[in-house]
């Protein structure tokens, strides 16, 4: 009698399996997907969909001397803001890139670059000496602070990272690079939402050197 059952109610069991497979299934294609993050230091992100501040929002009035902008990036958000910043001064632009590209993050990065540590790159195509002012838009920053040091004009840092203030980076960009910035500024993942267009802005002028940082 047992084995009879078992043998009658295979089919059946097989079928039920079968529906709640499909039934799972479709309730995970169906369930909402969570809303892509801008990462800002690797890997694709929306920072590129935002509106490109132009120097009257600013109230930037340049000097007509040449600029070179200078930035390293894994994603998008350092290519955003150096951009920007190109187009506000029809400058030139430098980016760096690796000889040995690696899987890389901002926690690997920054620790290479507090341990001392210089990744090397590939000879930048613009020699800074050539230029009135230098703007370095970069996570990873020492191996280019050391190739063009002694030969840096005005100067401007950018930092880029998830959440970290910029005091500290720029000081050891200024050790490295051997010259004082005139202006910088920080940037996090979070300015380049849309909502955040105008804390965005405000970074901008400062690192354009538009506002000046109180310095008691």
């Amino acid at each position: 009698m047992m084995k009879s059952f078992m043998r009658s109610g295979l089919p059946e069991l097989a079928l039920v399996m079968a529906l709640g497979s499909a039934l799972s299934v479709t309730s995970c294609a169906s369930a909402p997907q969570a809303e892509p993050k801008p990462d800002a230091v690797s890997g694709v992100s929306l920072v590129t969909e935002a509106v490109v501040p132009s120097a009257e929002e600013l109230g930037l009035v340049t000097d007509g001397g040449k600029v070179l902008v200078v930035y390293f990036t894994t994603g998008n958000a350092a290519e955003r803001v150096a951009r920007d910043v190109a187009a506000l001064y029809s400058a030139d632009v430098e980016r760096i890139t690796e000889k040995k590209p690696r899987n890389w993050s901002f926690m690997s990065g920054g620790f290479a670059s507090s341990m001392g540590q210089a990744t090397p790159i590939v000879e930048p195509s613009h020699d800074p000496s050539g230029y009135a002012r230098v703007f370095v838009l970069t996570p990873v920053f020492r191996s280019y602070l050391q190739w063009a040091k002694g030969r840096l004009p005005e100067v401007a840092f950018g930092t880029i990272s998830g959440d970290t203030e910029p005091d500290k980076i720029v000081a050891r960009m200024t050790k490295e690079g051997g010259k004082k910035p005139s202006s910088y500024a920080g940037f996090s993942e979070k300015d380049f939402l849309p909502e955040n267009h105008d804390i965005y802005v405000e970074k901008l002028a400062y690192l354009v050197g538009i506002k000046v940082r109180d310095s008691r």
